[in-house]
Formats: structure tokens, C-alpha cells, sequence
């Protein structure tokens, strides 16, 4: 993107030192043209002494300029045609000046006349006009190469840029899949997985889930889930291990395990209680008849039970 923004303004703002070289080769013709024309004040003005210096002044002012001009040209184009061009019509012009000068005396001496005068530099500016005017043309077509390099440029670094940026956005998407993967699917499928587990009876299998997300608190509300069941099947086989050894009053600890998981161990627990009964009132009895005590009789118990309650 920031290549795209370069590019952009490279092509939109930024001109090429070639266009501002011509830009000013144009300056230095309209500045030459404005020089010759004073001369022509001067021809038409002359016989006024004021008007004659204040002219002459002006055309100095304009070759003075054009000078500048010129060779700050000749320093600055790296075309050596250019650059010759420069020199040389700085060269003709300083020349020209010159010649204008001894002009205006010789103008002087034929009292100001206005034919002796332009007879005395005509044809004088030729020269120099035509090295200007090839001077101009080269700046033109430097210009206007510089600007479609310019183009050329900006395009392709345009096109260098937008293939990075596809690139980059590729990358980006396919960094960011792998993230949604890592992060999210795989939580997610790990959770399920585990999930699958427990209900098939498999509870020692833990979802491996570290994030702190809602995935994270997933994962964490399975473990405790499968270490709740894990700790009901503890205390059942504790119960048992206690039973067998003869620990009949022995009962789980309801008060260990939360909501409907404490009642199902009170439930269990009612249930071994209901059958200790029943042992217990056999014992009883079958103790009262074997004394010959033979008052009591087994209480009638329902369902598959009553098997009980017929053989005694």
C-alpha cells in the first residue's frame, strides 16, 4: 500500500528536472525576444535622450538575464547536446550584446537615424535566434522523454505494488485461516472429540484447550465436568471397596458434589440403604428363628423381592 501511495503521488506531483529545464528554455526565449525588442525602442526612441537611455537600460537588464539564464542551462542539463546549445548561445549572445553596443555609437554618429540604425544589426540576431530556437526544441524532447520514462516508471512501480499487495493479501488470508484453525476450529474439534469420550465412557480423556476465550472456558467446563464423574465413580468404588470389607453403614459424601450429581449420589446411596434393609430384616428374622422363635414374618416386598418374602 505504501508503494501504491509513492507511486501515486511519483506520478501525480512529483516533475521531472527535464520539464523544469525546458520550462525555462521557453523563459529564455521570451526574455531574448523582449531584448530585441527594446533595440527596436531604442531604433524608434532614440533621438530622445531619455527615452533613449531608459531603453537601452531595459536591453541591458534582458541581456543580463538571458545570461543568467543561459548559463545556469549550460550547469544544469546533462544531455551534452543541450549542454552545447546552452554554451554556445551564451557564447553568441555575449557576442551579440557587444555588437548591439558598438551599434548604438555608430547610431549616435548618424544622428539617430532610424534606417542607419537597423541597417547596422540587421541579420546580427540570426544566429543566436537559431541556437535558441534548437536549444528549445532539445529541451522539449528531453522534457517529454523524462515524462514518459516518468510514466514508465510509476507504471510499473504501480504494477510492482499492486502484485505485492495481492501477495501480501494472500499471505494475510492464509495466515489468518491458520490462525482461525489453531485458535478456533481445532479448540472447537479437540472439545467435541472430548465430548465424544465421556459419553462413551472414555473420562480420562482431556480436551487439551489453553486458550482463555470462550473455547478456553469450554474446555475448562468439560474438565470439570469429567472430574465431577471421576469423583462420583470414586466414592461408588470407595463404597464398595468399604462394603466388601464390611463397612456396611458406610456412605458417600453427597455434600462433595454439586446439583443433579448430589442427588444422584443420594439416590445411590438410598438405594444400598433400601437393600441393606432387606439383608438386615432376614438377618433379624432368620436369628428370631433360629431359636424357634417363629412369631415374626418376613414383610411382603414387592416385585422380584416377594421371592424373598416366599422362601422365609
Amino acid at each position: 500500500l505504501a508503494g501504491l501511495g509513492s507511486a501515486w503521488l511519483s506520478l501525480s506531483t512529483e516533475v521531472p528536472l527535464q520539464v523544469q529545464q525546458a520550462a525555462d528554455a521557453e523563459r529564455l526565449s521570451r526574455v531574448f525576444r523582449v531584448q530585441v525588442q527594446e533595440w527596436k525602442n531604442i531604433l524608434i526612441r532614440g533621438h530622445d535622450e531619455e527615452q533613449r537611455t531608459k531603453y537601452l537600460a531595459a536591453f541591458d537588464a534582458g541581456g543580463d538575464e538571458a545570461q543568467a539564464i543561459g548559463t545556469a542551462l549550460a550547469k544544469s542539463v546533462e544531455d551534452p547536446q543541450a549542454r552545447a546549445l546552452a554554451n554556445r548561445f551564451v557564447e553568441e549572445h555575449a557576442g551579440l550584446v557587444d555588437n548591439y553596443h558598438a551599434a548604438v555609437e555608430q547610431f549616435a554618429a548618424a544622428g539617430y537615424n532610424t534606417q542607419e540604425g537597423d541597417r547596422l544589426v540587421k541579420g546580427m540576431d540570426r544566429a543566436v535566434g537559431e541556437t535558441l530556437e534548437a536549444l528549445v526544441s532539445r529541451s522539449k524532447e528531453l522534457a517529454d522523454a523524462a515524462v514518459v520514462a516518468k510514466s514508465e516508471q510509476a507504471r510499473s512501480t504501480l504494477v510492482v505494488s499492486a502484485v505485492l499487495a495481492v501477495v501480501a493479501a494472500v499471505l494475510l488470508v492464509l495466515a489468518l485461516a491458520w490462525w482461525i484453525r489453531r485458535s478456533v476450529i481445532r479448540p472447537v474439534v479437540a472439545a467435541a472429540a472430548a465430548a465424544r469420550s465421556v459419553a462413551a465412557g472414555q473420562l480420562e480423556t482431556r480436551a487439551a484447550i489453553r486458550s482463555r476465550d470462550e473455547i478456553g472456558q469450554l474446555g475448562t467446563a468439560m474438565a470439570e465436568m469429567t472430574a465431577t464423574l471421576q469423583g462420583v465413580i470414586g466414592e461408588q468404588v470407595e463404597m464398595a471397596r468399604r462394603h466388601d470389607e464390611g463397612q456396611l453403614g458406610y456412605r458417600m459424601d453427597d455434600g462433595r458434589f454439586p446439583g443433579q450429581y448430589g442427588r444422584m449420589v443420594r439416590d445411590t446411596n438410598a438405594l444400598v440403604d433400601s437393600h441393606i434393609a432387606v439383608t438386615m430384616r432376614l438377618v433379624e428374622i432368620m436369628q428370631r428363628y433360629a431359636v424357634g422363635d417363629l412369631s415374626l414374618d418376613m414383610d411382603r416386598l414387592p416385585g422380584e423381592k416377594a421371592a424373598i418374602t416366599q422362601a422365609m
